[in-house]
């Protein structure tokens, strides 16, 4: 259980750190698929999020539904952390508490 545990923490991180290119290479979006193809921060978010998608699978298929998805909310965890850390994103009290209760969640959901 604690090796899914840690796979599925495997799978919510590859798809925080999608969200992240993502948002980094939005900067440069554009529909036009030569600067699309060029966008490395992009296509890297979005490959990210491709690679998240077999990882989660992998837990899916070993553990129930009703404890394996709400264990996706983890990377709401990374999503913030990668923003404060390297985004540079205000973080106030509120988020700090909702990170909190979301850890909590997830700790009762695990035992």
């Amino acid at each position: 259980m604690i090796l899914l545990l840690c796979v599925m923490a495997l799978a919510t991180l590859l798809g925080a750190f999608g969200a992240f290119f993502l948002k980094l290479g939005s900067a440069h979006f554009s529909l036009h698929p030569l600067k699309l193809l060029r966008n490395w921060q992009f296509l890297l978010g979005g490959c990210l999020y491709a690679a998240s998608i077999p990882v989660y699978l992998f837990v899916l298929s070993r553990l129930p539904l009703s404890i394996t998805y709400p264990l996706t909310s983890m990377q709401y965890i990374w999503v913030f952390l990668l923003s404060a850390i390297f985004l540079k994103e205000r973080v106030h009290i509120w988020r700090w508490a909702g990170v909190c209760l979301i850890i909590g969640g997830i700790t009762l959901l695990s035992l």
